[in-house]
């Protein structure tokens, strides 16, 4: 589906940070990405290749899938052929002015009920390399709720660039910042619905709460980053201009 990055959307990406898109997916398509991840989810334990995170373990409760990453590397057919039908490939490379390649392709799970709480990051923050201009697609496969844990986003913070993050125990997964200990706009709830789209900043600061309802929150990230930049460094590179050929066997770089 071809979603125009038209003068209001990319207003809003350079003021506030994150733009959203709604009803980007067809059914068809978000049951399709829904069912492989489920499906990954389960072997998820006994491969590797999918690199996933766990919800903290509890007595009498089995393992939940947190986080799978790598899933354009696991699959190269399905999810190329998916990212193009879509028209995830061509929104995402939209934000990028030179050759656009794909850095980081995962799924969250954050299951109903036991789902935790991401604290407020930037995701330059996280990562090991620099990834110039990159952006995160994120696309929710599920509704997304202030229950479940919808994102939060604190408009305009990407314009303080990269921050200092601090850690803490009962933040487990990555170190934080704190919107009113950093002096941060207020957070901002983005609900959303089964198909659609959110794009931020690298240096967006966000999060989400626990998930409190009965059902799971499903989303995936899909990370964009200028691969002709001369600083260009990452350990999983997707070229997109040979993906829109489908030529698989050229793709990766």
């Amino acid at each position: 589906m071809n979603q125009p990055v038209n003068l209001r959307a990319r207003s809003s990406y350079e003021t506030e940070g994150w733009t959203v898109f709604r009803n980007v997916l067809r059914p068809s398509l978000r049951i399709s990405a829904v069912n492989w991840l489920y499906a990954a989810a389960a072997r998820a334990g006994d491969d590797a290749a999918l690199e996933a995170e766990f919800e903290p373990e509890m007595p009498e409760r089995p393992l939940s899938v947190r986080k799978l990453r790598r899933l354009l590397w696991n699959d190269a057919p399905f999810w190329t052929g998916w990212l193009l039908e879509s028209g995830i490939f061509e929104l995402g490379s939209s934000f990028i002015t030179r050759e656009p390649a794909v850095v980081f392709h995962a799924a969250f799970f954050k299951p109903g009920t036991i789902g935790s709480k991401v604290a407020f990051h930037q995701d330059q923050a996280l990562w090991d390399n620099d990834y110039p201009e990159a952006v995160s697609v994120w696309i929710a496969l599920s509704d997304s709720t202030e229950r479940n844990g919808c994102m939060q986003l604190c408009p305009g913070s990407h314009r303080r660039e990269l921050i200092p993050h601090r850690s803490d125990t009962q933040y487990p997964w990555h170190p934080y910042l704190d919107p009113v200990r950093d002096d941060l706009p207020a957070p901002k709830r983005i609900p959303m619905a089964q198909g659609d789209v959110l794009i931020w900043h690298r240096y967006l600061v966000h999060g989400s709460d626990p998930n409190v309802a009965s059902e799971d929150r499903l989303g995936m990230v899909v990370v964009f980053a200028n691969g002709a930049s001369s600083s260009f460094k990452a350990k999983d590179v997707w070229r997109i201009e040979n993906s829109r050929t489908r030529d698989i066997a050229s793709i990766a770089g």
